[in-house]
């Protein structure tokens, strides 16, 4: 397995895998994950087998504790020191 940083080529494997466990009006859309790769290209982060996508985890790096529900609708910037 090799973990390397999403890129904008990892968008439909993405978008694959989150509406495998996502119903569609839960599901993160295509836009917002564009937006997501380009904000938190240093915190989304993909799994590879064989080249191939199989995960991906991705979050902020915030001042703010915890994630909360506006970030899904709006992706903040990644803070560029420190944060959570």
């Amino acid at each position: 397995m090799e973990i390397t940083n999403a890129t904008q080529a990892d968008l439909s494997e993405i978008l694959r895998i989150e509406r495998l466990g996502f119903t569609v009006e839960e599901a993160g859309t295509k836009e917002q994950y564009q937006d997501r790769i380009n904000k938190l290209s240093t915190t989304f982060l993909v799994a590879r087998i064989d080249d191939q996508v199989a995960g991906f985890v991705v979050g902020p790096a915030i001042k703010e504790k915890y994630v909360e529900d506006w970030m899904y609708e709006k992706t903040p910037d990644n803070l560029s020191e420190g944060g959570n």
